[in-house]
């Protein structure tokens, strides 16, 4: 089991950090291994398994995807094109689960903006802003709204301005 050496190797690295899991034989992983697979196997609704050998590539492909559907949201935060991109490479090319798929996609885009806020909140206090001056620079980059013209005004098309006429 690769993961468990890499975990033995991570401990040696840090001494204080707790192993008392990895520090268990390999038989004794084997069997949680297998009694995982028997309870899935015993409840599919109720426990799923994660093939979570798509590896790096895959890991790749999903993070291209979804900063390719960031170039035109169509939603707001890009709900549910970014999880449709997650689906569309986990599913399609590494035969993962459709709900399996969704569900990571569900997950990492929680983890990202969980982090943009976590992250941005301390920036904008260390700039000096507001949440009330972030939302009047948002307004002021928004489109503006024009009132309806009074009923009988014409807009003159060389100026865009209202003529009277």
């Amino acid at each position: 089991m690769a993961s468990l050496a890499r975990a033995r190797a991570r401990n040696l690295a840090e001494p204080h950090c707790e192993t008392r899991m990895d520090d268990q034989s390999l038989e004794f992983h084997r069997k949680v291994y297998d009694a995982y697979h028997a309870l899935a196997a015993r409840e599919p609704e109720r426990v799923k398994l994660v093939d979570g050998r798509v590896g790096i590539a895959g890991a790749a492909a999903v993070l291209f995807a979804v900063n390719v559907t960031a170039v035109l949201p169509a939603t707001p935060a890009n709900i549910g094109v970014f999880q449709a991109a997650c689906v569309a490479v986990l599913a399609g090319a590494y035969h993962v689960s459709t709900p399996d798929a969704l569900a990571y996609g569900i997950v990492l885009q929680v983890v990202e903006i969980a982090t943009a806020v976590l992250m941005g909140v301390p920036a904008l206090i260390n700039e000096g802003l507001s949440w009330k001056d972030v939302r009047l620079r948002t307004m002021s980059g928004a489109p503006v709204k024009l009132s309806p013209l009074p009923a009988g005004a014409r807009t003159s098309v060389a100026k865009g301005v209202p003529s009277k006429g």
